[in-house]
């Protein structure tokens, strides 16, 4: 899913409530999120990786996200994430 198809079906209402939702699970201890872990390539460049785990609905994700300096020298992004949804199953691969 890329984000102009996130941005189309997007409802911020709805990204509030389960943003707080969200919150409220992780202070009662029912969601993981660690702490990102970091695979330096370089000085410049770096790959960021960032799980979650939300126990009762049994969904983990992981957020990948690339920085490498010199790709806007070649006219791509800085910054390029993606985020990957699982319950027994891959469910969605979405732009991040």
């Amino acid at each position: 899913m890329s984000s102009k198809d996130i941005e189309s079906i997007f409802d911020f209402k709805k990204a509030i409530e389960a943003l707080k939702d969200a919150f409220v699970s992780y202070s009662k201890g029912e969601a993981m999120n660690p702490f990102r872990s970091t695979l330096k390539i370089d000085e410049e460049n770096q790959f960021l990786f960032m799980p979650s785990y939300m126990k009762g609905i049994e969904k983990m994700s992981i957020k990948i996200v690339s920085y490498f300096s010199k790709n806007l020298r070649i006219g791509l992004p800085l910054i390029f994430g993606s985020v990957l949804l699982f319950d027994a199953d891959l469910l969605a691969t979405l732009e991040g």
